[in-house]
């Protein structure tokens, strides 16, 4: 086996859920050693599982951590807070959470003896939110991924599949390294990284093309991003996006209502009757399976996709064709690696650390 570029590397993760988790599982994938310390009943993740399922129980967690080692801390015991900061000080860099996935009473003055240490916050260490825990849908309303969704008299809609914790954790694994690297002396390395901006830097491309029509002059109340959206076929779901005009000049031609071509600029921003154009279109989709409607769409040179599960994302085609997904140590099927690197390929998972008795192994 290759070992990997961050062969030697020892990583320390003081977090539940999904960011720092998913932090030490890019790192881990390169090669570094990675801890985790866990509460002593274990990361929150364990006990997950889908509504209405059993065999999925613990799936995430065996995902984010596989291929880790792992220590139950009671960080209330002296003995405890002293393995903590034993682990921490042999670490070259320790990533903790302190918004809503800390470790209880696990906080980051006990990773003082690491080389780089990387915290995790809501809203950063300082400004008027710098006190504030929030939840995704918080994190996501306050860096605008919230405002283009659904419609002014609604619920809030977030992006599902919590994609912000999944943007912190990247930026956390890159800031663990950027930290490392710029040691160029023993002095101790410090970075704050936080969730709001994760998840601004993520998708400021729709916020900033908002501020701009803004300044320009286009008072913008409503909006409908994507248009028509998901429709449903015969065998499933699929996803239809006229970002242009000519998009949606063709589309209504392939559909058969020729009378809504001239119309994309008011549907766009929902000011048109868009449940008559969907009681009209509606029928050609049901008519069709998810296959045929992408190739059409795509021969129309209209951008579409088909929505995916769990169980079917890993047999559309290109994901299957780049051998994306990845049998996992468990049984399971894992997304493989986010990258990959010709010469040192990403280094095969091992399981994830079972807990028992309130002990990791």
């Amino acid at each position: 086996m290759v070992e990997g570029p961050l062969g030697g590397m020892r990583v320390v993760e003081i977090g539940q859920d999904i960011a720092v988790p998913y932090a030490g599982r890019l790192l881990r994938l390169l090669g570094a050693e990675v801890c985790k310390i866990e509460p002593p009943a274990g990361d929150r993740l364990r006990r997950y599982a889908p509504s209405g399922s059993t065999a999925g129980v613990g799936g995430l967690f065996r995902y984010l951590n596989a291929g880790k080692s792992s220590v139950a801390l009671d960080p209330s015991r002296p003995d405890g807070r002293a393995v903590a900061a034993g682990l921490c000080a042999n670490a070259d860099v320790v990533l903790v959470d302190e918004g809503l996935g800390a470790v209880p009473g696990v906080a980051a003055d006990v990773a003082e003896g690491a080389g780089t240490v990387v915290r995790l916050l809501d809203f950063g260490a300082g400004g008027p939110y710098a006190t504030w825990q929030a939840s995704e849908l918080v994190v996501q309303a306050a860096a605008g991924w919230v405002s283009p969704r659904g419609r002014v008299e609604g619920d809030p809609v977030p992006v599902g599949g919590r994609l912000g914790e999944y943007a912190a954790g990247t930026y956390l694994a890159v800031a663990g390294l950027t930290g490392r690297r710029s040691r160029a002396d023993e002095s101790p390395v410090r970075v704050v990284v936080d969730r709001m901006s994760a998840v601004f830097n993520t998708v400021a491309y729709d916020m900033l093309r908002r501020e701009t029509l803004v300044e320009l002059g286009y008072v913008q109340t409503r909006y409908t991003a994507y248009i028509p959206g998901p429709m449903r076929c015969q065998d499933g779901m699929v996803a239809v996006n006229c970002l242009t005009g000519q998009h949606w000049n063709d589309l209504c031609s392939l559909l058969g209502v020729p009378e809504y071509a001239d119309r994309y600029v008011e549907m766009r921003y929902d000011q048109g009757d868009m449940e008559a154009f969907y009681a009209a279109v509606r029928p050609w989709f049901a008519a069709t399976t998810v296959v045929d409607a992408v190739e059409i769409c795509q021969a129309f040179r209209v951008p579409a996709a088909p929505i995916t599960t769990g169980a079917t994302a890993p047999d559309l085609p290109p994901f299957r064709e780049r051998g994306f997904f990845v049998p996992a140590p468990d049984g399971a099927v894992h997304p493989g690696p986010p990258f990959r690197l010709r010469d040192v390929p990403a280094e095969p998972l091992g399981p994830a650390p079972t807990l028992v008795d309130g002990r990791t192994r």
